[in-house]
């Protein structure tokens, strides 16, 4: 499960953020023609002002959809819910991928399509296909890894919802069939 001890420090560090923003004379955001947010609510003390244009982008709506993979009695208190359900129709809104533009189209279904746009998430160069042997070399050796073989790799955090126990039984069942016990998971 997420380590649900940092994400309260965060939650904690983010809301008494809000306070002090909250605190600041209106003037001071006078100056400002754009507000994004990348993850957290907007603060009510922007969200009145018509003359700022307001960004928000949308990675995931799991914790909503799917709540029994999260420790949540309620969705409605995750800070996702109260962040989505507060954004403006006249606001745009991007989403990480087709599905999460869906899936927010779906939980807010007032909300106008052509407000809603697909940005997809750009890799770094250094996740590009690498022709270095060089590399291949320091990365066998750092993490013991034989010279030759196949190998499937899964990054992901360790909870229910990402299936790993499957993914394990599909390799053992791969193995049994195959016979190929080159391949190293």
């Amino acid at each position: 499960y997420i380590n649900y001890q940092c994400l309260k420090i965060k939650m904690m560090f983010v809301t008494l953020l809000a306070k002090v923003f909250n605190h600041l004379p209106d003037k001071s955001f006078d100056h400002i023609d754009c507000c994004f947010s990348g993850l957290y609510e907007i603060p009510q003390k922007l969200r009145w002002r018509t003359k700022m244009k307001f960004i928000f982008t949308v990675y995931d709506l799991t914790p909503i959809l799917f709540p029994q993979y999260f420790e949540l009695s309620d969705p409605k208190k995750h800070f996702l819910y109260k962040a989505f359900t507060n954004i403006k129709k006249d606001w745009k809104v991007f989403c990480i991928s087709k599905c999460t533009k869906k899936d927010f189209l779906n939980f807010r279904p007032d909300f106008p399509a052509e407000n809603t746009f697909v940005s997809l998430l750009a890799a770094s160069e250094s996740f590009y296909k690498c022709n270095s042997e060089n590399k291949f070399m320091q990365v066998r050796e750092k993490y013991n890894l034989p010279e030759s073989g196949e190998y499937i790799l899964s990054l992901c955090t360790l909870e229910p919802r990402k299936n790993l126990v499957t993914l394990l039984l599909a390799f053992d069942e791969y193995v049994k069939r195959t016979g190929n016990e080159k391949v190293k998971l």
